[in-house]
Formats: C-alpha cells, sequence, structure tokens
C-alpha cells in the first residue's frame, strides 16, 4: 500500500527539521476515492506540462485536470504493457514517461511508445528522476537520458560497478556534481565525471538509499531506513521533534508558488 504527502513550499520556506515546523509551510489538498479518484492506492505523480497531474498506480495510470480523472488501463489502452505502475515522470516541456512494474517504459505523448524491458539497451527500468534540468531514468544496465521523447544512453561514473552499486536514484546539484542512490551500496557522488566516491554507507533493511533531490544551496536529501540532509561529505538524520526516524521515505516534490 502506498501514501502520499501533497505539499507546495512557499516562497519564504525554510529549512526545518521537524515534522511540525514543516506543516506551517504546506497547503494541502486531499481526494480520495470518496471524492471521485478511481482507487487510493498510489504509488508516483508527476506535474505535466499542460496542467495535469499523473498519477501511477498499480491498476493503471491517471489523469486529472483538477475537474476530472481520466484513468489509462488496457482495457481502454490496450498498447500498455501492463496495468502495474510505479513511476510517472515530465518535465515543464516534454511528454509523460511512466514505468511499469516489469521494468517497461512508456511514453505519452499522443501517441503512446512502449520501450520492452526484454527488448531495449537499458534493461528493466528501476526509477524516473529529475536531476539538473533532465529526466532520467535508471535501469538494470546503466542511467539514461529521456530527451524529447528519446532514451540517450549516459555513462556511470568509474567505481560505482566496482562497488557492486545497483544504481536506483540519480541527481544534479548546482555545481554540477551526481548523486547515486543504490540498493545495498550506500550513496556516491562524483564531481565532472571522475571516480565516484561513497558518501554513505548503506543503512537499515536491505541497505536501500535514495537519492530523493538537491536543494538550492547544494544540500542533498537522502531516503531509505530514514530521512538525511547531506552537506559536504557530512549525512545528518532529520527526525520529527520527539527524535522518531521518518522511515520509507521515497519522494519529495518541490513546488514553486
Amino acid at each position: 500500500m502506498a501514501c502520499f504527502t501533497l505539499a507546495a513550499l512557499g516562497r519564504e520556506a525554510r529549512a526545518v527539521s521537524t515534522v511540525e515546523a514543516l506543516a506551517s509551510d504546506l497547503l494541502v489538498d486531499r481526494w480520495t476515492v470518496k471524492d471521485g479518484l478511481p482507487l487510493d492506492h498510489l504509488t508516483d505523480l508527476a506535474l505535466a506540462a499542460d496542467g495535469s497531474l499523473w498519477l501511477s498506480s498499480y491498476d493503471g495510470l491517471i489523469r486529472f485536470d483538477g475537474d476530472r480523472f481520466e484513468v489509462h488501463r488496457r482495457t481502454n489502452e490496450p498498447a500498455l504493457p501492463s496495468n502495474r505502475f510505479t513511476h510517472v515522470a515530465a518535465l515543464p516541456s516534454g511528454p509523460v514517461w511512466a514505468a511499469s512494474q516489469a521494468g517497461d517504459l512508456v511514453r505519452l505523448d499522443g501517441e503512446l511508445k512502449v520501450f520492452r524491458a526484454a527488448d531495449a539497451a537499458l534493461g528493466a527500468v528501476t526509477g524516473l528522476h529529475h536531476a539538473g534540468g533532465r529526466l532520467w531514468a535508471t535501469a538494470e544496465r546503466g542511467i539514461f537520458r529521456l530527451d524529447e521523447g528519446l532514451v540517450v544512453a549516459d555513462t556511470l561514473p568509474p567505481g560505482l560497478l566496482d562497488a557492486g552499486a545497483s544504481v536506483n536514484s540519480v541527481a544534479v546539484a548546482p555545481d554540477g556534481t551526481r548523486w547515486f542512490g543504490s540498493a545495498g551500496a550506500g550513496v556516491f557522488r562524483s564531481q565532472g565525471g571522475g571516480q565516484a566516491v561513497r558518501v554513505m554507507a548503506p543503512i537499515g533493511p536491505g541497505g536501500l538509499l535514495r537519492v530523493l533531490g538537491v536543494g538550492p544551496d547544494g544540500t542533498v536529501f537522502v531516503g531509505g531506513g530514514g530521512l538525511f540532509a547531506v552537506r559536504g561529505a557530512k549525512a545528518s538524520e532529520i527526525t520529527t521533534e520527539v527524535g522518531e526516524s521518518l522511515s520509507d521515505v521515497c519522494a519529495l516534490l518541490r513546488v514553486a508558488e
């Protein structure tokens, strides 16, 4: 079962370390099945170029225009590889992309196109990520840029594969430094395409760590066995005001006013 907290941060939003303080800067709207949402179990969300909200779920892809929900399933979109989707993403200009539970990649831009994990050079897709003004796919065989509707292979920095890292996330800092999260190997950074350096060791069951994003000041946010802020080579855990860890944090979304 998946759940979301949707939050808009105002221009004066400040760095905070507690849930209570963060809540004071949030404007929250909520939709459930009682409000017309086709189902409550969602896995990801993305804001498209036309202002619509796309949601992924284990029972299809959902488009919300602010008034009406439109569900895309194999029953009305036979070209879809599955009804079970784990990720959806889009840039301000460009198509909407979605990844299925089986690792297939789908491009939605009027004409649906499917990149199947079994056929594509990327292998099974494990995540979709915004980084450095681009959209990226992490996959079994590396990382890929999703440029203007195309899938373009990119190069992993030296050291990642040697460390046995299965990359699940990527982010780009304002200075161009690339950050990589992984399952079982920790968090790495690479400057100028150089050697990848481990900044955080694996934490928690399975050692799954995701790089969730980079703040304007270069602070890197990491989720997994808690929520962490990484500044330079130092990682600090973000907890509730009573010191409890924020477990299973899998996404952060920053929305400007």
